[in-house]
């Protein structure tokens, strides 16, 4: 029988990391549409409700993962017995930002079989904001799993140019694919139904999603500009969590920022219909260029454009698909030039959302796995 299962192994869990989580389904759905069968390994999968209509009639197992964290880090073992169990019927093993430990186990494994590794890249892990104990670890790790294992895997999926232009000068450029993070799985999850169009009036409503961290998202630096006196046109949405300092400081009676937490991934639609821009800025670190934001692909996803600076792949994307407004730094959306621009954009580019769709990658991803069958 042709091997036709692909084995996708990474640190998922279907209640805590959804875009993770989504990562691995979206890849999953290219590879159903070419016939092959995915089987994801995530922890808490007894979630996923097994009713759920996206999974009916397509080739994706979502499989039982019995550890998590930081276990993650030294357990292997599982991986392993995996492998075996399903040896006889396996075109590839992907491997999700896999820690270095059990990435080098599997690699091992699978090279002494005959078995291809495929090493799905969307991180470079920045550990400076670690504690003291374990910032040398995650060093080390990340160091070993960027900058040797990754090397040593059969062929890499990454999902920036940033990525790309650092592996391909040692690897050659047919192992090496791009793939955005795909939303057939997370549109799906949201409830469609309830998006409305919001009110027209003379405000710009600006929206964020996301953990609004030091070193990734800032976009708490706009707060104070927001709150002041000369602000007549902006609003925020801001969905995550915050401080409670925070929180309290800018949550002020004339709802100027609108806090809403965390809300159920199904609900999102809601929010989105509230807003005319998703807020998508992050500081040019290596960790985010190497990244790409799976809320600006959701977003665009969705018809709703995108005010960003040129990180990663986001102000190109953003240029040539008209999807957005891209800004040097956040405070230029209180240039003239700027709200001018925001008052006259229209999203007239549906073409964005096909890059963000699993179809959009067929093509490309059957030469990928053909070229695996010929290494």
């Amino acid at each position: 029988m042709e091997n036709k299962t692909i084995l996708y192994f990474g640190n998922f869990d279907c209640v805590n990391g959804f875009a993770a989580f989504n990562r691995a389904v979206g890849n999953a759905c290219v590879f159903d549409k070419l016939g092959y069968k995915t089987i994801i390994y995530a922890s808490n999968s007894n979630a996923i409700d097994k009713d759920n209509y996206f999974f009916h009639n397509k080739k994706i197992l979502v499989n039982s993962k019995p550890f998590s964290r930081y276990s993650s880090y030294y357990k292997y073992s599982f991986y392993i017995n995996e492998i075996k169990k399903h040896q006889k019927f396996i075109k590839c093993v992907i491997v999700y930002n896999m820690p270095s430990f059990p990435f080098s186990r599997i690699l091992r494994f699978c090279k002494k079989r005959g078995i291809k590794v495929v090493s799905d890249v969307t991180e470079w892990t920045d550990s400076k904001k670690e504690n003291i104990f374990l910032k040398p670890i995650k060093s080390i790790d990340t160091f070993v799993r960027m900058k040797k294992l990754n090397y040593k895997a059969d062929a890499l999926i990454v999902v920036s140019d940033f990525l790309v232009n650092f592996y391909q000068k040692r690897i050659d450029s047919n192992k090496i694919i791009k793939i955005y993070p795909i939303m057939d799985y997370s549109l799906s999850e949201i409830d469609l139904k309830t998006k409305q169009k919001r009110k027209v009036d003379d405000y710009i409503y600006l929206g964020y999603v996301g953990i609004n961290r030091k070193g990734k998202d800032e976009i708490s630096k706009i707060f104070p500009y927001l709150m002041s006196p000369d602000n007549h046109l902006f609003k925020l949405f801001y969905i995550g969590p915050l401080d409670e300092k925070t929180k309290r400081k800018f949550n002020e009676q004339d709802k100027i920022i609108c806090f809403l937490d965390k809300v159920k991934h199904s609900n999102i639609s809601s929010f989105y219909s509230k807003i005319d821009f998703n807020v998508v800025f992050r500081k040019k670190t290596r960790s985010n260029n190497a990244g790409f934001p799976s809320k600006m692909a959701e977003s665009l996803a969705l018809g709703v454009p995108v005010v960003c600076n040129d990180f990663s792949d986001v102000g190109s994307i953003c240029r040539e698909y008209n999807c957005g407004i891209c800004l040097d730094n956040m405070s230029e959306i209180t240039y003239e030039s700027t709200i001018s621009a925001l008052k006259t954009f229209r999203f007239c580019n549906d073409t964005i959302k096909t890059l963000f769709s699993s179809s959009f990658y067929l093509d490309s991803v059957n030469q990928f796995l053909d070229g695996l069958s010929a290494l």
